[in-house]
């Protein structure tokens, strides 16, 4: 956005006028553009435009001049994903927003109809500003180039006032000559983003937002030409801007760090300001316990995590497991699923058996964007018979929505990346869950007529001593002996014994909650202690 024009965020929403469906995590995007359709010097009337990412087709192209009249200036437009509306800002003479639906949850996008009178209007005049997730909405202003600081603001959208401030410190080696051309936006994985001054514009990460203390920035790149609008769409930062009859668009890869030569914006539009509705979803599956039974048959145990990770509510969200497919109809048993973590309440398919029904969900149910509290977490239980101790076994799971209506909409999907819940991001990676089987050790044990009787012990059952059960020394062999009915033994929790342990020892043993195994250290490293065998 140019000078003093809140700066919106490109994001990615579904189309509503076909559908499709993908076999790996894909997110659709349509740009919402705030500008002229014309990228002529004199060209001053403002549209906001709906335009496809995948084709570039624009979609709608809606007149807003009996809103803020015939100017593109102090005008910007930002999209909020708990509401799922649109506001169109004007900052000339106060603040001033409309809010409009253009029929995310309907068959066909729709052109507002806008009167002079604003939705809320106040003095309050913010800068750059972006919505996160949680609706939170956060501006930036108080620039001071010889401290490379400014301040970070989240206010109230509705009434203009400041909930809290925080100071964002610039590196002072690659500090924006201004704050007042730019824009910021927040991605799917919460990470902040934000392009400011002029000559040239500077690609900052901003740390921290929200956080206790000060914010940080750190510089990623420089753009040549002035950028008014920076969107996430795909894993990428799309940076936008135009200088006289120039209007261009240039693209940062998130994963590479990778700035990408600069375009033509599409449809010969000028860009005053962007902002994004993207539609993805996100999957992850792990083993979260494993037992043999015998030298063919384990009890597995799978975790299941499904997330909305776009920014608008999704319809007829499924997710199936076809675990037939893996290790045959026949060899499961004692199938259960229960649901760990549900806050969007979703119903469970009593009839899914993993073969002739796959869907783990009961149809028509909707999903959340990405709030707070908004992951899905299932335990896939299960018996598997007659595995295959030289087989390894590959499962994965699907989930899938929709925006529209059951017949015209766009559907995204994923197949499920192997890991906890922080294995959706990147999105578009795909690992499959693998279940490699090592059954027991059938060597029979070493035996001795020597009696070696165990002289320490603790006991839950209340006995100890010669006249009392004759308990430890009847346990044979050992150090010391534990004994209890409803307890167990509990070895120190650690999340990574790599780094958190610095001097191990030989033997050491501890549980790794991160890789969620027993780990033991061989004097150069841990081992997962998760495969049943006999030593040599």
């Amino acid at each position: 956005m140019k000078s003093l024009t809140l700066k919106k965020i490109f994001w990615t929403i579904i189309l509503v006028h076909c559908s499709f469906t993908l076999s790996a995590q894909d997110s659709k995007t349509i740009l919402v553009t705030l500008g002229s359709n014309s990228c002529s010097t004199s060209a001053t009337k403002p549209y906001i435009s709906l335009i496809d990412k995948i084709t570039n087709n624009v979609l709608i192209n809606c007149d807003v001049s009996s809103a803020i009249g015939n100017t593109l200036s102090g005008v910007m437009v930002e999209y909020n994903p708990v509401d799922n509306y649109i506001y169109l800002i004007s900052v000339k003479n106060g603040t001033k927003i409309w809010k409009f639906d253009v029929g995310l949850a309907s068959s066909t996008f729709t052109c507002p109809t806008l009167t002079s009178t604003p939705t809320y209007s106040y003095s309050y005049q913010p800068n750059l500003f972006a919505i996160n997730n949680y609706g939170e909405v956060y501006s930036i202003g108080n620039y001071s180039s010889t401290a490379a600081t400014a301040t970070l603001s989240k206010f109230n959208f509705s009434t203009g006032a400041v909930i809290s401030s925080q100071t964002i410190q610039f590196p002072t080696t690659n500090k924006p000559s201004n704050i007042s051309n730019g824009d910021m936006t927040f991605v799917s994985n919460g990470k902040v983003y934000g392009v400011f001054g002029t000559n040239p514009s500077k690609l900052y990460e901003l740390t921290n937002v929200g956080g206790t203390g000060i914010a940080g920035a750190t510089f990623l790149t420089n753009i040549t030409d002035p950028i008014y609008g920076l969107a996430y769409i795909d894993e990428k930062l799309q940076l936008s801007g135009y200088s006289g009859s120039s209007c261009y668009t240039y693209t940062y890869n998130l994963l590479t760090n990778t700035l990408g030569s600069k375009s033509s914006f599409p449809n010969g539009y000028k860009p005053v300001d962007h902002t994004s509705i993207y539609t993805s979803v996100g999957a992850t599956k792990r083993i979260l316990k494993k037992e043999t039974i015998n030298n063919s048959t384990a009890d597995i145990t799978y975790e299941l995590h499904l997330q909305n990770t776009g920014n608008v509510n999704l319809s007829n969200v499924q997710i199936t497991d076809n675990l037939a497919a893996v290790y045959g109809a026949a060899n499961i048993s004692n199938l259960t699923v229960t649901a760990v973590s549900n806050p969007s309440n979703l119903s469970l398919n009593p009839s899914f058996n993993g073969n002739t029904d796959i869907n783990l969900l009961m149809p028509n149910q909707g999903l959340t964007n990405a709030i707070p509290n908004n992951l899905i977490t299932l335990n896939l239980s299960m018996r598997i018979n007659n595995l295959d101790t030289t087989k390894n076994y590959g499962n994965q799971a699907s989930v899938a929505g929709y925006v529209g209506t059951s017949t015209n909409n766009i559907t995204v999907s994923d197949l499920s990346n192997d890991g906890p819940p922080s294995a959706m991001f990147p999105l578009a990676t795909n690992n499959i869950t693998n279940f490699n089987f090592n059954g027991y050790c059938f060597k029979k044990p070493v035996s001795s007529t020597t009696t070696m009787p165990t002289r320490h012990g603790i006991t839950a059952l209340g006995r100890a001593g010669a006249d009392n059960g004759n308990w430890p020394m009847v346990r044979q062999s050992a150090w010391t002996v534990l004994e209890a009915k409803t307890k167990g033994f509990v070895v120190n929790r650690v999340a990574n014994p790599a780094t958190d342990i610095t001097s191990p020892v030989e033997g050491m043993m501890v549980f790794d909650t991160t890789a969620q195994c027993l780990k033991i250290y061989n004097g150069t490293g841990w081992s997962c202690y998760s495969k049943p065998a006999c030593l040599n």
